[in-house]
């Protein structure tokens, strides 16, 4: 049975339950992507490359949403080191993805990407990064995704083959930071492993 189109308050109403979830819910460990951090040094800069694996069936929102009417959380990355300034956080070219029964689409992203992010100053410090965003599968439930990751060492060339240069110009500028943190961060992550994991039900589905 087709259930009744949702009203904007209602709408309004699930978003406030996305964002508010993590003080309600259990948390859980390791949410539904998985992080890797990797750096490289570059003469004067330091080249850093996420690895983020989204779990078969779910996707991880873009840092954009790219639509005013979608529901869902953009992901942000704090990166932070000691004598480090940074770029903001490069992800790559987004899905459009339907949001069934809200009558609209949002930005998000499946599989295995990686996002790019560039440093300069103290090349020998070790680069840390909390990320936080929302998680969803295709038929609604949604997982708060919160991570903080330390640099792993070089990782694979694969990895830095299509590193964009021109992130270097983009240290210290609006988005990104100086200082040691990245993106709006006022305490930077101290660990490697996944934090907690809240779960929200929002029914896209008729």
């Amino acid at each position: 049975r087709r259930q009744p189109a949702m009203t904007m308050s209602t709408k309004s109403l699930l978003a406030i339950l996305i964002l508010a979830a993590p003080s309600l819910a259990i948390p859980q460990w390791g949410g539904k992507a998985s992080t890797e951090l990797f750096q490289r040094v570059d003469g004067d800069h330091v080249q850093i490359a996420l690895e983020i694996d989204i779990e078969e069936g779910w996707h991880l929102y873009h840092d954009d949403l790219g639509n005013p009417d979608a529901i869902g959380q953009p992901t942000v990355i704090e990166f932070e080191a000691e004598g480090l300034d940074f770029s903001k956080a490069r992800f790559p070219e987004p899905h459009k993805l339907d949001q069934p029964g809200l009558d609209t689409w949002i930005y998000g992203h499946e599989g295995t990407i990686v996002v790019y992010a560039a440093a300069r100053g103290n090349t020998t410090a070790k680069v840390t990064a909390k990320l936080s965003g929302l998680t969803c599968e295709d038929l609604g439930t949604c997982v708060l995704y919160d991570e903080e990751v330390a640099s792993a060492g070089t990782g694979d060339d694969r990895l830095f083959v299509s590193f964009p240069a021109d992130l270097y110009e983009a240290i210290g500028s609006d988005g990104g930071a100086e200082g040691g943190a990245a993106d709006g961060a006022s305490e930077g992550p101290s660990g490697g492993s996944a934090t907690g994991a809240a779960t929200a039900s929002i029914d896209y589905t008729s």
